[in-house]
């Protein structure tokens, strides 16, 4: 009885722990933003109305081919009820300006990429509340950076609001259509 009684209390200790862990590892890239949010996106067209935003880079061998195929097959599933702008904002910005369009288009031709100057990357990074490194080194291929996707409402004008945030490796075409 004590033997069992003692092996369940590690048991959920050892649990416990390894959740508390779990979160400080991947607390610096979970985005500390939240639904409703209003931001101001220029380089984003106003229709479609809604948007999908995903940050990486092309080279990345971890994430983004990942998260890009993942937006593609659950588009051409029917998975988009509307239409839907999908874009990949860059975050190596020592990359030449045409190889995150390339990219993008390369998993949907109806995709877009997005590579913003430094100043504006930074500001963006920080209003969806993204922990990225320095643009001061280029990023090695299995940099592991947030594997987040933003869901966008086009408000007015240049303004956005975040709908939701998704998991971009784990999306599925049921959490999509709930956040829309």
């Amino acid at each position: 009885m004590f033997e069992s009684n003692h092996r369940r209390l590690w048991l959920g200790g050892t649990a416990l722990i390894g959740a508390m862990l779990g979160l400080l590892i991947a607390l610096p890239w979970f985005p500390m933003v939240s639904s409703g949010k209003r931001i101001q996106l220029e380089f984003l067209k106003s229709e479609p109305s809604h948007a999908l935003l995903f940050f990486g880079f092309p080279g990345c061998g971890e994430i983004c081919p990942i998260a890009m195929e993942r937006l593609n097959v659950i588009k051409s599933n029917g998975g988009f009820p509307m239409p839907i702008q999908v874009g990949l904002v860059n975050i190596a910005p020592e990359l030449p300006v045409f190889a995150v369009s390339e990219y993008a288009k390369a998993f949907d031709p109806e995709f877009e990429g997005y590579h913003l100057s430094q100043e504006d990357l930074s500001a963006l990074t920080e209003e969806f509340g993204l922990s990225l490194p320095s643009a001061n080194a280029a990023l090695p291929t299995n940099f592991s950076h947030p594997d987040v996707l933003f869901l966008l409402e086009h408000l007015r004008e240049d303004f956005w609001e975040l709908k939701q945030v998704f998991s971009a490796t784990r999306l599925t075409k049921q959490q999509l259509l709930k956040g829309l």
